[in-house]
């Protein structure tokens, strides 16, 4: 099975290539290839992370309303 790499940056999150006029997409760097399968488990990780992280400041405004 072939390993399908993503251009990916870290720093600023740029996901693919970069524009022919661009060396790179942020002051940090350039970024690095990754495999896809690693992209999409940490897209995922970061969406779930972000909605309990919502979840939990709502829990918190709803009790101090009360």
């Amino acid at each position: 099975m072939k390993t399908i790499l993503v251009r990916y940056c870290r720093s600023c999150g740029h996901i693919g290539e970069l524009p022919k006029n661009m060396l790179k997409c942020c002051p940090k760097g350039p970024g690095e290839l990754i495999p896809l399968t690693e992209l999409k488990q940490a897209v995922e990780i970061g969406f779930t992370f972000i909605a309990l992280t919502k979840a939990v400041a709502l829990k918190q405004q709803l009790q101090s309303n009360q």
